[in-house]
């Protein structure tokens, strides 16, 4: 996480905390920026989220055996 400027002496969990701050508001700002209303930007959001689900939800991708 060096490429954040993580900080000398910071846990890693202190760093993933500090670098998903950094990026959630680098990414909200960007949206502000470009326009889009809260609305859109909890929508956009949402839709995110339920991506993640989907994810979770599938079950892991097993090896599968060649095809012949």
């Amino acid at each position: 996480m060096k490429a954040l400027g993580s900080k000398k002496g910071m846990t890693k969990v202190q760093e993933w905390k500090r670098a998903r701050m950094i990026l959630a508001r680098s990414f909200y700002n960007e949206m502000k920026s470009h326009g889009y209303t809260p609305n859109q930007i909890i929508e956009l959001s949402s839709e995110i989220l339920s991506l993640v689900t989907v994810d979770l939800r599938e079950p892991a991708h097993l090896p599968t055996a060649p095809v012949k």
